[in-house]
């Protein structure tokens, strides 16, 4: 019975994490601002926004755009995680595409996982996740 009950408050805080990420979301939103001209104003944003661990997003967003190269799709697109679905996702300005990837970080759960490398080896859906990993951590 007590395992019944504290699988239905998790299950309930899940649900509740999810509403609140959508609703932050949507808030946040509103506050775009143009390109994206460095990496210190790419942290300061993730750190404005709580996301979990803002220096290793930060080196992700520097490995997945070539350190803000304007001609990367991920910079053309503001889509600075190269999201997909189906075709790679487009956002208004480059801060909804860090607001869309802690909404995907909370919605998956990563206060459940002991850091953001596992939620992404276990949940990111690519094959060689371990290998990306490693090669994030490398940039500078």
């Amino acid at each position: 019975m007590k395992n019944l009950q504290k699988e239905t408050i998790r299950h309930q805080r899940i649900h509740l994490a999810k509403w609140v990420a959508l609703v932050i979301f949507i808030m946040l939103a509103a506050v775009c601002t143009g390109y994206a001209q460095t990496r210190q104003q790419v942290h300061d944003y993730c750190v404005e926004i709580g996301i979990h661990r803002p220096e290793f997003v930060t080196k992700q967003v520097m490995y997945e755009t070539g350190h803000l190269d304007q001609k990367s799709l991920g910079c053309r697109q503001n889509n600075f995680l190269c999201f997909r679905w189906g075709s790679f996702l487009e956002f208004d300005c480059w801060q909804s595409s860090l607001n869309y990837y802690k909404c995907w970080m909370e919605r998956k759960g990563i206060y459940f996982y002991k850091d953001l490398e596992t939620l992404l080896i276990n949940e990111w859906g690519a094959k060689d996740m371990k290998g990306y990993v490693e090669t994030v951590k490398r940039v500078r």
